[in-house]
């Protein structure tokens, strides 16, 4: 099982519907819809569940003077309106 999918499985067990998963490098599959980034969207598409990923990258801008909350909310949208990261 992956990282991703256990994260999901503990969200579950909690009843949340929104988690941030931060990662070096991302999740396998970005930007093609396979490995972890379909899970990603099979995991909102069957439980309305949005799991976020935060990366290096991410961080970086913020500390640069990014903000965070602006990220996290056009993360979220990319998630349930299956967009894909401009």
């Amino acid at each position: 099982m992956t990282a991703f999918a256990k994260f999901c499985r503990v969200l579950d067990s909690v009843k949340c519907r929104f988690g941030i998963l931060f990662s070096s490098e991302g999740i396998s599959g970005t930007g093609k819809s396979e490995d972890a980034a379909r899970e990603q969207l099979k995991v909102y598409q069957d439980r309305e569940m949005v799991v976020v990923v935060v990366t290096r990258d991410d961080l970086e801008r913020v500390a640069a003077g990014g903000n965070f909350i602006t990220m996290l909310r056009s993360k979220y949208e990319q998630v349930r309106l299956d967009l894909r990261a401009p």
